[in-house]
C-alpha cells in the first residue's frame, strides 16, 4: 500500500506488553510502518486507524491484561483495526479472533513484512485473519505462502522517531530451558540467534543516530550462539572491539549462564555498564529444583562473591517468585535472611500466578493466592531497604549518567550505569544543563539520595 500521498497516511499505534524483548519487536514494528509511511500516534490517547497490540503470556494474569486493554480499545474506537502479536497471538491466535476483540492476529517476527500485511487494504475487521509462520496446512489463514523467520534488526529510521534514549536490541530469540512455571519456549521456540555482524552494524548505526545506551535483549541472552557456534561472551568481545561511542547494558541472565568472561569485560571495560541483572527466581534449593533451574543457591553464593571480587562498585538486581507450589514458610524466612547478607542491590518481585499449559500447574503443595502476595509484599519491603543502602552507597562517587528526560524548573533526569535512577541539578558543575538532550552522556558527582523520590541528586 503506498502512503506516500499524504491523503492517505495511516494512523498506527503500538502498545507492549510484557518483557524488553517484546519491546525491542514494537520498535522494530514502529520503525517498519514508519517507512512505509504511516504515522504512529499514542496507543492510549490516540485517533489510530490501527491499533497493534504486542502481546504478554507469561502468566494468566497477564493474558487477562490483554483482554482488558483489547475490550477498552474496541469500545473507544470500534472501527479501528486491532491487530495482536507477540507471545499470546503465538499461542492462542485462534482464541483472539474468536472473541470479536482482534481482527488480525500475526505468528510471525518479521516486522516489515507484518507491516506491508497490517496496512494491506485487504485486511478488514469484516474478515478476521490469522496470519501464521507459512505453514502449508493452515495456509488457507494466510495472506503470504511464507512469512520469514529471521529475525531482524531495528529499521533504517529509528533515530527520526520519538524513541527513548536508550534503544532495546535484540539479539536472539527462543529458550531451550523449560522451566516448570514458563510458557515462553513453547510460544518463542528455541533459541535462534542473530548473526553478530548483522547486530554490530545496527550498533554502529543506532550510536550515530545518538543513543546513548543500547540494552543487549531477547528471550534467553546467555544462550546466544548456542544454535550457530558461538557465545555470548564471543559476541560481548566483538561489541567490544567495535568501540561504539555510548554504553551497553546487559539484560537479565541466568546465573548459570554469567560466565566468568562475561563478569570480567564488564569490570574491565567502562564501554559496559556495572550492572548485572540475574534471573535468580529463588534463594531455597528445594524450590529451584521443583521450578527446573539449572544451578543451587551454593552456586548463586559463589557467583555473587565472585561479581563483587572482580567489579567492584557494581547493581545487581534479581528477579524473584514468591509463592512457588511447595515453598514453605521457613523456607521464605531463611531465604530472607540469607538475602540480607547477599551484594543485591535491588529486587524484582512476583507473587507466583498459574500459567495454563505448564507443569507448575501440577505440582502439589500449592500456596493460597492470599499467602502468596503477603510473601511477595514482605519480599519488597526488605529488598526496598538493601536499595536505600545501595543508593546511599554511591553519595559522593561520580556517575556515568545518561539523559532521559527534562524535568520541570529545568532539571533532568537520567540513568546511571549502575541502574540507579538520576536527578540532575538544575545548574550541574561545569556543565551547562541547557544544551543537555535526552541520550547525552556525562560524568556528574551524587550529591545524596532523595528518600522522597527514591533518586539520587547529581551536579
Amino acid at each position: 500500500m503506498d502512503l506516500t500521498d499524504t491523503s492517505k497516511q495511516v494512523r498506527i499505534a503500538f502498545e507492549t506488553l510484557g518483557c524488553r524483548s517484546n519491546y525491542a519487536d514494537t520498535v522494530e514494528l514502529q520503525a517498519a510502518a514508519v517507512e512505509k509511511g504511516a504515522i504512529p500516534v499514542s496507543f492510549r490517547e490516540g485517533e489510530a486507524d490501527i491499533f497493534v497490540l504486542n502481546t504478554c503470556t507469561i502468566t494468566d494474569a497477564a493474558d487477562k491484561e490483554v483482554y482488558k486493554l483489547l475490550r477498552r480499545i474496541r469500545k473507544r474506537y470500534p472501527k479501528a483495526l486491532i491487530v495482536t502479536t507477540g507471545c499470546l497471538a503465538f499461542l492462542k491466535s485462534d482464541e483472539l479472533l474468536a472473541s470479536g476483540l482482534v481482527d488480525v492476529s500475526f505468528k510471525a517476527r518479521e516486522s516489515s513484512q507484518i507491516i506491508e500485511m497490517i496496512l494491506d487494504t485487504k485486511l478488514s475487521r469484516t474478515s478476521p485473519t490469522l496470519v501464521r509462520c507459512g505453514r502449508k496446512d493452515e495456509k488457507k489463514h494466510c495472506l503470504s505462502e511464507k512469512i520469514s523467520d529471521v529475525i531482524p534488526g531495528p529499521g533504517h529510521l529509528l533515530g527520526a522517531l520519538p524513541m527513548r534514549s536508550r534503544f532495546a536490541l535484540r539479539v536472539q530469540e527462543g529458550c531451550n530451558n523449560y522451566c516448570t512455571y514458563c510458557i515462553v519456549p513453547y510460544a518463542r521456540g528455541a533459541c535462534t540467534s542473530r548473526p553478530a555482524d548483522e547486530i554490530l552494524s545496527d550498533i554502529s548505526r543506532l550510536a550515530k543516530q545518538g543513543y546513548g545506551e543500547i540494552v543487549l535483549t531477547g528471550t534467553n541472552i546467555g544462550s546466544y550462539g548456542t544454535d550457530i557456534n558461538s557465545s555470548f561472551c564471543a559476541l560481548l568481545e566483538r561489541i567490544s572491539d567495535l568501540k561504539p561511542n555510548l554504553r551497553i547494558r546487559l539484560s537479565s541472565l541466568d546465573p548459570n549462564e554469567l560466565s566468568n568472561g562475561i563478569v570480567d569485560l564488564i569490570a574491565n571495560n567502562s564501554l559496559f555498564c556495572p550492572h548485572i541483572h540475574l534471573s535468580l527466581q529463588s534463594l531455597s534449593d528445594n524450590v529451584l529444583k521443583r521450578m527446573k533451574r539449572r544451578y543451587k543457591v551454593e552456586f548463586v553464593l559463589s557467583l555473587l562473591e565472585n561479581i563483587k571480587q572482580r567489579v567492584g562498585r557494581v547493581g545487581i538486581g534479581a528477579d524473584l517468585i514468591a509463592g512457588f507450589p511447595g515453598e514453605s514458610r521457613e523456607e521464605v524466612e531463611q531465604a530472607i535472611a540469607l538475602f540480607l547478607e547477599l551484594p543485591i542491590s535491588y529486587l524484582h518481585v512476583f507473587p507466583y500466578s498459574e500459567r495454563e499449559g505448564t507443569v507448575a500447574t501440577r505440582l502439589d503443595s500449592s500456596v493460597p493466592v492470599l499467602e502468596r502476595q503477603e510473601r511477595a509484599r514482605r519480599w519488597r519491603q526488605v529488598a526496598n531497604s538493601k536499595r536505600v543502602e545501595f543508593f546511599r552507597s554511591l553519595e559522593g562517587t561520580v556517575l556515568d549518567v545518561i539523559i532521559e528526560t527534562k524535568l520541570a524548573g529545568g532539571m533532568l533526569s537520567g540513568t546511571s550505569g549502575e541502574y540507579a535512577p538520576i536527578t540532575v541539578s538544575e545548574t550541574p558543575k561545569n556543565i551547562n544543563a541547557k544544551t543537555l538532550k535526552p541520550g547525552d552522556r556525562v560524568s556528574l558527582r551524587a550529591v545524596r539520595f532523595l528518600a522522597n523520590e527514591g533518586r539520587l541528586l547529581c551536579e
